[in-house]
């Protein structure tokens, strides 16, 4: 038996074993001596050596529970084991019980302490592993006709750690991380192992005085650009990072699909940003083997198909549980851009077979099936100028309607496609600039004359005699420089974008305002985008003065660049698939079309 040590005063010590020696009967069997040992309380004595009540503070210290159970009982012990006296602690010598317990006393004051520990263990473990099944199980569905999922996704719905992936160049490291709250949301690392590369990036020198927006913004978008292609559930393009860190030479790709189903992804590295000690970099290269294919939806959510040929409801449209339909949508009113989604009108057998054609963007082949239709999100278009509706009540509209087209080569492609879609045609049309080199002006039915005018810069200085004369006023520039800064390109845009609204204020004679929409420019083939990354920044600079001076924006950018890298050339906006919702967005913002038909 090890040896404890109890106290009986300061001067008076004394072990368990000697007590134990002292105060047991030697003819008792061994078991009932090791009993007594584990519950026996060392009696105090006073100065004249007689024994005193058994204290808290005198107690043995073999029951850390002893004083506590003492107090509790309410009478403590009966009497104090003489020198030479056995007391059996199971009372089968015939001696006194040792406690005599309150019940009742003892259960009112162990009621709290109980139910406090009862708590703890009802609410606060079953809470946090409610919680965690819960967002398992609720997983955020998304869908086409509601808001995309927000962005850049929080660390903590990326709760699964990132995934490595095959990278096709050594250089590069690839991760992915998808999100545990949301369906279709993940997150895209690349990792550059040259770090030279980023700290020579870091030190650049700066831009020159009253460029520093434009330094600022290259500088959050790195030395490399790497494009990332989504097809599948939506058709998905980034170049431009969530984030960037230099000191860690990492981009970050946030991803939030608005549609579930399966997707293909596909990395491209597409240049270094040329610098005094490294030259551009050659043709764009993959970085994944193969395109990668991504389920990341449970069952509960529901891939969407949009409806073919102009039909609101297809019988190959499905939709997740309890999903918006298009009566509960507002029509897409207001000067702000639209935004939307472009999916696959597809039956999910075919979206998932091995129909494949090439990607403008990808490197690789993805599943590709059918050109996407765009899905305007919270809202739809319900106008007569869409295809497939009879667009009487826009060429009958009354009083007549006057409209300019002023810009460049893009909005001579605008014009044409309003005469196109207003004739009734479906299809590429057949482009008027090439027969006719400058301004032209056409009729669209009896009532709605159209006319444009090139003026690439908008120097042009117009009065009341001649603005006067329209009821809409459409505008684009790409700026004096083929790659502006967003200071030099707004500076350009702001005596438009300003003045024009105001002098039609003050033109006298005028019955019914006038209604001005900007139009942002699309990427540029003309453009080296290697040296030329400020264009996306300078539109995006350029729609917030047009909405604060009372325009209405068509962002031709947004809805371009998910299906083309760029226009100009032979890829002109009348080949692009993304004609079709700019046209759709011109003619609401428009309003000259009613609600009325629907063929």
């Amino acid at each position: 038996m090890a040896t404890r040590r109890a106290s009986y005063s300061s001067n008076y010590e004394t072990t368990v074993e000697d007590f134990l020696l002292q105060n047991s009967d030697p003819s008792a069997p061994l078991q009932s001596r090791q009993s007594f040992s584990t519950v026996v309380n060392v009696p105090s004595r006073n100065a004249a050596g007689s024994p005193l009540g058994i204290v808290g503070e005198k107690a043995l210290k073999i029951n850390p529970f002893a004083n506590i159970l003492n107090r509790v009982a309410g009478s403590g012990y009966e009497s104090v084991p003489q020198p030479g006296e056995w007391r059996d602690p199971q009372n089968r010598q015939g001696g006194q019980p040792r406690w005599k317990i309150n019940w009742p006393k003892a259960i009112c004051l162990l009621l709290p302490v109980v139910a406090f520990f009862l708590f703890l263990t009802i609410f606060s473990i079953p809470l946090r592993l409610r919680a965690f099944f819960t967002a398992r199980s609720q997983l955020v569905c998304p869908h086409p006709f509601l808001p995309r999922p927000s962005l850049p996704l929080s660390d903590s719905s990326l709760q699964t750690p990132p995934q490595n992936l095959n990278s096709f160049d050594d250089k590069f490291h690839l991760s992915i991380s998808p999100s545990t709250t949301t369906c279709n949301s993940f997150r895209i690392t690349i990792t550059t192992k040259d770090q030279g590369i980023c700290d020579e990036f870091s030190h650049a020198s700066r831009p020159s005085s009253g460029e520093e927006d434009a330094g600022e913004f290259v500088k959050s978008l790195g030395p490399q650009t790497f494009r990332i292609t989504i097809e599948g559930a939506e058709r998905l393009v980034r170049e431009t990072p969530t984030r960037f860190w230099p000191g860690r030479c990492e981009y970050e790709f946030d991803f939030a699909v608005n549609n579930p189903g399966p997707v293909w992804l596909d990395v491209d590295y597409l240049y270094e940003q040329p610098s005094s000690t490294r030259p551009s970099s050659g043709p764009s290269s993959p970085l994944l083997p193969i395109p990668l294919q991504l389920d990341l939806c449970k069952s509960q959510c529901t891939q969407y198909f949009p409806a073919i040929n102009g039909h609101p409801q297809s019988l190959f449209s499905t939709s997740p549980n309890n999903p918006p339909t298009t009566d509960d949508l507002p029509s897409c009113t207001g000067p702000r851009p639209i935004k939307g989604s472009y999916i696959s009108p597809a039956i999910p057998s075919l979206s998932q077979s091995t129909t494949t054609s090439s990607s403008s963007h990808s490197s690789h082949t993805l599943p590709h099936p059918f050109t996407p239709t765009f899905v305007p999100s919270t809202c739809q278009f319900s106008h007569d100028g869409l295809l497939h509706r009879s667009h009487k009540t826009c060429l009958e509209t009354s009083p007549p309607h006057r409209v300019l087209f002023l810009g460049d080569g893009r909005m001579a492609d605008l014009f044409d496609l309003i005469k196109w879609r207003l004739d009734g045609k479906v299809g590429e049309p057949m482009t008027m600039t090439g027969m006719e080199k400058g301004n032209k002006a056409i009729m669209a039915g009896p009532n709605v004359h159209l006319r444009y005018v090139v003026d690439k810069s908008l120097d042009a200085k117009f009065n009341c005699d001649f603005m006067a004369d329209f009821d809409t006023i459409a505008v684009s520039s790409p700026g004096r420089s083929s790659c502006p800064s967003p200071t030099s390109y707004l500076r350009h845009l702001s005596p438009v974008l300003t003045s024009w609204p105001r002098l039609m204020k003050a033109c006298p004679g005028r019955h019914n305002p006038t209604k001005f929409i900007f139009l942002t420019t699309p990427p540029s083939s003309s453009v080296d985008a290697a040296k030329c990354r400020t264009r996306e920044h300078a539109n995006e600079v350029a729609v917030k003065k047009a909405l604060e001076e009372g325009w209405s924006v068509v962002d031709v950018w947004g809805l371009v660049s998910p299906v083309a890298r760029h226009v100009g050339g032979s890829d002109s906006l009348l080949k692009s698939d993304a004609k079709d919702p700019i046209v759709d967005e011109f003619l609401e913002k428009m309003g000259i079309c009613g609600d009325e038909s629907f063929v």
